[in-house]
């Protein structure tokens, strides 16, 4: 079976569209990859092919005329019309079988087993969505020669236009409703579900046992408007959309181990849990410790004081904080700094206070409650150099 990968994007898409390309070389060898687009430059793949040849990686320029998809809808914000192109998969790909990937998932692991699979007579291959009674339309096999033979694309194309319809996936899960092959979770990973849960807490188990049914991954798939591309994002796997994106195609091509993204020679973890931007001495403390990593997570977006403390490698920021991320944050810490102005969330304090980590504040924001907590441990207002020494003791 021929290894075909269809992929449908745009000029504002292309970063994207590198990092997955760049994943998908990295696991895979000997494959087709068709660029389905409007306005991509011929340098483009010219030199993307120059970079892939020692894989027998071939990276296709499928153009597509704009005037085809001009007129159909879509109603969600971070959709672009060339989401249709999958649409035209059977008429724009000359090939009897292809698997078409969004431009938000990366992929993890070797693809032969889906490449090889068995369709079992169905015109198409998806993953269930893990929070609709539908498929999730970013990963699809398609039996192209299938679909040449039936009214497929002019049918979608025409119901496209039509008022009652929002968007492509909409389209694809009429089409294709009890008439498609449903494929193993593996390959259709939607960590993106953490908007979600944040949004409607109610859905944590439910999307975590969703995840771990998936185990191992091998296309991650980074749904919602939440993407790992984005200045601040709260989402899973983050680092992982990150590791692929730094790789030189000289370390695709020899194998060479992904990236590690993570502070050289760290030496300690801290966490704080923010409702106020102004954070006391965060920048002269992420200035002093570089080889300590600081995490910082509100409920909320952040402002530009904290958006500003991005220029240390060592600051991670978390707005919107998943349940997830909570969980994981206060596991990994080894103190806790309650040194923002404004509320605090007793709540997650008092887990750190609860289990022995130590936590450290300044006079002037110290939470009153735990003052007299045995790790608990309070400086004078303009003592940064005892909390630095502080913070050096605890690992």
């Amino acid at each position: 079976m021929k290894r075909v990968i269809a992929i449908s994007t745009d000029q504002n898409y292309l970063m994207p569209v590198e990092t997955l390309i760049k994943s998908i070389a990295y696991n895979n060898r000997n494959l087709k990859i068709y660029v389905i687009n409007e306005d991509i430059s011929q340098e483009w793949f010219i030199n993307l092919n120059r970079r892939l040849a020692p894989l027998n990686i071939t990276v296709q320029d499928a153009k597509l005329d704009p005037a085809i998809i001009q007129d159909e809808k879509i109603s969600v914000d971070y959709l672009s019309k060339m989401a249709y192109g999958r649409i035209l998969i059977p008429k724009l790909i000359p090939e009897d079988r292809a698997l078409y990937l969004d431009a938000d998932t990366i992929v993890d692991r070797n693809l032969d087993d889906l490449f090889n699979i068995d369709m079992q007579g169905y015109p198409a291959g998806a993953i269930p969505d893990y929070f609709g009674d539908f498929f999730n339309s970013g990963v699809m096999l398609f039996d192209n020669q299938q679909l040449r033979e039936t009214n497929f694309v002019q049918d979608l194309l025409e119901r496209g236009k039509t008022a009652t319809i929002d968007n492509d996936q909409t389209l694809l899960n009429e089409e294709f409703k009890g008439n498609y092959l449903v494929l193993p979770g593996t390959y259709n990973v939607q960590v993106g579900g953490d908007l979600v849960t944040f949004f409607d807490p109610s859905d944590v188990d439910r999307y975590e046992n969703e995840l771990k049914k998936s185990e191992p991954y091998s296309i991650i798939h980074y749904t919602t408007n939440d993407k790992p591309w984005k200045t601040t994002t709260s989402l899973r796997l983050r680092d992982k959309w990150w590791q692929y994106r730094e790789l030189d195609y000289s370390e695709i091509v020899n194998h060479q181990p992904l990236p590690n993204n993570d502070i050289p020679n760290k030496q300690g973890v801290l966490f704080t849990f923010t409702n106020d931007e102004n954070i006391k001495y965060l920048y002269e403390l992420a200035e002093a410790l570089p080889n300590y990593e600081f995490n910082i997570a509100a409920y909320t977006l952040m402002g530009f004081k904290l958006i500003r403390a991005l220029r240390y490698p060592n600051v991670h920021l978390y707005p919107s904080i998943t349940s997830y991320n909570r969980k994981r944050l206060l596991a990994k810490a080894d103190g806790y700094l309650d040194i923002n102005y404004g509320g605090k969330n007793e709540e997650v304090i008092q887990k750190y206070v609860d289990k022995g980590i130590p936590v450290l504040s300044f006079d002037e924001v110290a939470t009153e409650r735990f003052k007299n907590a045995d790790n608990y441990q309070t400086f004078a207002n303009d003592d940064l150099s005892g909390m630095v020494e502080a913070i050096r003791k605890l690992k």
